[in-house]
């Protein structure tokens, strides 16, 4: 698959996933979002929840499961928190392509 249909698969999944997990935003980062991607390549996803919105481990298990399911690839998952350091929160924003 390439970035493109990624991309494209992820903005047609994202609203059901959205409405489930109640989540505020998703967005893809990384080789996908620069174009670099290959076929060893895994999926990085960001993903920001609601505020206040609780999550669990779990939670965020089953997000893996859905996108993995859903694009047939290995997906990271990176979550927007306090604890996030500030160096990886730049590279993740300077990326970032949002879908959802």
């Amino acid at each position: 698959m390439d970035p493109e249909a990624v991309i494209s698969k992820l903005r047609e999944i994202a609203p059901a996933l959205q409405a489930e997990y109640r989540f505020a935003h998703l967005g893809v980062f990384g080789s996908v979002a620069r174009g670099e991607f290959t076929p060893d390549s895994d999926v990085d996803i960001f993903i920001a929840f609601e505020p206040g919105e609780r999550y669990t481990l779990m939670t965020l298990a089953k997000i893996v499961n859905a996108l993995e399911a859903a694009l047939g690839m290995t997906v990271d998952i990176v979550t927007d928190h306090p604890g996030l350091r500030p160096h990886f929160r730049a590279i993740v924003e300077r990326d970032l392509i949002r879908v959802a």
